[in-house]
């Protein structure tokens, strides 16, 4: 053996320049290849989506669809609307497959799927709900590049807000993959004019919610606040 060593191994990956693990701000074709159904530590449902871009990259994120008491909606100043994230996830699958988020749950299978465990610090095997009608279906995103600052558990809901800060994606508006229109053009029968809006806003810009770590600290940070899986309306 080498003093350098037992050499090279022809099993090894190619060497690469380091690529950013995000992809930038933009509006992305892509499919559905899992999604799944989960629970928080204080009750609320999400959905976990992995999806495969055309542009090659696979985006994971977990979007919750209820609150801690199984609602889809929130009320503030008296005024009732819908979660972001039940939005979200209803009109991908409504784009996707025709029918809502409700309509699908008898659909469902348990399958085994990968999933981050906190105890186990990693990814591993476990039963969860899939949403098989959704698998494989072409989906139309706008997705956003986000920065903002890391966090940690603090005392009961609260997180403690550092001054590391991390990268990450997340979707911000769904478009019919052939129309381009958004739910609410549809609805009102408008012309699809707001995904160009939207890449003129945010396209190729980074979201930076980062903030100095005493200013952040002086706001509460609470983790996500479930009849039906994804209750009703």
């Amino acid at each position: 053996m080498s003093l350098f060593g037992k050499g090279y191994n022809d099993k090894a990956i190619p060497v690469t320049d380091k690529q950013k693990r995000t992809v930038d701000s933009g509006v992305y074709q892509g499919t559905v290849k899992n999604a799944f159904i989960g629970k928080s530590a204080g009750g609320a449902t999400s959905v976990s989506l992995e999806v495969k871009l055309d542009s090659g990259k696979t985006i994971f994120e977990t979007i919750y669809v209820t609150n801690r008491e199984g609602n889809n909606t929130y009320e503030k100043d008296g005024v009732i609307g819908y979660l972001p994230g039940f939005l979200t996830v209803n009109q991908i699958v409504l784009f996707a497959t025709g029918k809502d988020l409700f309509e699908l749950e008898s659909e469902l299978e348990e399958r085994i799927v990968k999933q981050y465990d906190s105890k186990a610090g990693k990814q591993v095997d476990k039963p969860a709900m899939v949403i098989v009608p959704l698998l494989e279906q072409p989906i139309l995103v706008a997705i956003k590049e986000v920065r903002e600052n890391k966090t940690k558990a603090g005392d009961g809901n609260k997180r403690i807000t550092l001054a590391e800060d991390r990268v990450y994606n997340t979707i911000d508006k769904v478009f019919h993959p052939s129309t381009f229109h958004t739910q609410a053009e549809l609805e009102q029968d408008k012309e699809a004019t707001y995904i160009d809006t939207w890449k003129k806003d945010n396209e190729g810009k980074l979201d930076d919610r980062y903030k100095s770590v005493e200013s952040a600290n002086s706001a509460t940070v609470s983790k996500p606040s479930s009849t039906g899986l994804f209750k009703n309306l």
